[in-house]
């Protein structure tokens, strides 16, 4: 009986010392929510050291190009392509940090991804409008900023 006694004992100090996985993950989504963002970026950092969870790194990525931080906020992006959809738009993200670096050219193919992925979505379409100016693909830019001004029309 003393042996079951001290394994629940190390069990229940066990699971009281145990942080779970994602459980930083929500404390960064609650400290966002309440505009406590320096809180907030603290807890996805420690979510994404702990558990490497792809949706850490996105939400990290996020924050720091929140705060103008875009050389790191594309490194904690590139980590999080796996999460590349609809509902994570990685793909947008990275290649406006990209496009803030200078990198238009890398900016490029991800901006079109995230066109192609939603036509009807004007940022990235206004972001690729800039990479092509600063590759000096005038044309293209123009005829790019034609699509924004429709959809901008559009009800």
């Amino acid at each position: 009986m003393s042996q079951l006694a001290s394994y629940a004992e190390a069990a229940s100090s066990h699971l009281q010392m145990m942080v779970f996985q994602g459980s930083d993950l929500w404390l960064g989504v609650a400290n966002e929510s309440t505009r406590r963002f320096p809180e907030a970026k603290a807890a996805y950092l420690r979510e994404a050291n702990a558990s490497g969870d792809l949706a850490a790194f996105y939400a990290l990525g996020i924050a720091e190009a929140r705060d103008g931080r875009d050389a790191e906020a594309a490194k904690w992006l590139e980590r999080a392509r796996g999460l590349d959809s609809a509902t994570s738009n990685v793909s947008f993200h990275l290649g406006r940090a990209y496009l803030k670096l200078g990198q238009a050219e890398r900016a490029l193919p991800l901006l079109e991804k995230a066109i192609a992925r939603d036509p009807q979505s004007t940022p990235p379409r206004y972001a690729r409008l800039q990479a092509l100016q600063a590759l000096g693909r005038q044309e293209e830019a123009r005829t790019e900023s034609g699509r924004n001004r429709d959809l901008l029309r559009q009800p």
